[in-house]
């Protein structure tokens, strides 16, 4: 299991444009040979796991995909799992954990990131309100109860609409079965402050970065998270934004505090 790793950084698969989306270029295996090739690179980079996320559908409902969202991802999940020795998670559209938890538990993933497990949240496609207990019932009914739940509760991907403080939210989190949190805040220091309140609220529950990292400040920041989700600082600066393998290894190396 992904936690049970010291400090596991877990590297992003932003899959290319997929079928039903304004920008999909209408070469579905393109975009799955493309998502397994950045995922090796992952692998080979030394990272812990690999979180599948549709990043580039740029127009997207909040969190009800459509079935042909469902099945491209279902099958670019399956090619990844084939294709490394790595943990797989599953983050679809902005919100929907429901088939994030169906795909994992199908392809064989042992995670998925929920970008709003409890409580309202704004988002550049409206507000979303997730629906907790359809979650967890239809995790046991698909039998997906080992896919563990990360949950964002302040980050890009999750903004309070009303003010609630971090530790609070990470405590509904945890009630409603998070295995742990993500949180991404741009200032370093106010991610340290931010931690230390959420734990004086729940302890040493698990507390991962979700963005905001760079090869210069993860090593200090891990000082006080216990892991970190990476997506942008492993990609190139070219409108491919592949995964390069170099970018990924100092960054780990950094993280583990080894030269290199």
């Amino acid at each position: 299991m992904i936690l049970d790793r010291e400090k596991p950084i877990i590297g992003m698969v932003h899959l290319k444009p997929l079928p039903g989306t304004p920008d999909f270029t209408g070469d579905f295996e393109a975009v799955l040979a493309r998502a397994v090739e950045d995922a090796q690179a992952l692998e080979a980079g030394g990272v812990d796991g690999a979180l599948v996320q549709n990043r580039w559908d740029r127009a997207i409902p909040k969190q009800h995909a459509g079935a042909e969202t469902i099945v491209a991802m279902t099958r670019i999940a399956q090619a990844i799992r084939r294709a490394v020795h790595v943990a797989v998670g599953v983050h679809v559209l902005r919100n929907d954990v429901v088939a994030s938890l169906a795909i994992a538990a199908l392809c064989g993933g042992s995670f998925v990131r929920a970008a709003a497990l409890t409580g309202a949240s704004w988002t550049s496609q409206g507000i979303v309100e997730p629906n907790t207990i359809e979650i967890l019932h239809e995790r046991r009914r698909i039998g997906a109860g080992q896919v563990m739940l990360l949950a964002d509760i302040w980050s890009m991907h999750y903004h309070p609409i009303v003010p609630v403080a971090p530790g609070q939210l990470a405590a509904d989190a945890r009630a409603a079965g998070a295995a742990g949190v993500v949180i991404a805040v741009p200032d370093a220091d106010e991610t340290r402050t931010m931690i230390g309140t959420i734990r004086s609220v729940v302890g040493r529950f698990p507390i991962l970065l979700g963005g905001y990292t760079s090869v210069d400040t993860i090593a200090g920041l891990l000082e006080v998270a216990d892991g970190a989700i990476v997506g942008g600082a492993f990609e190139n600066a070219a409108q491919d934004r592949r995964v390069v393998v170099e970018r990924v290894r100092r960054f780990v190396a950094a993280a583990r505090g080894s030269a290199g």
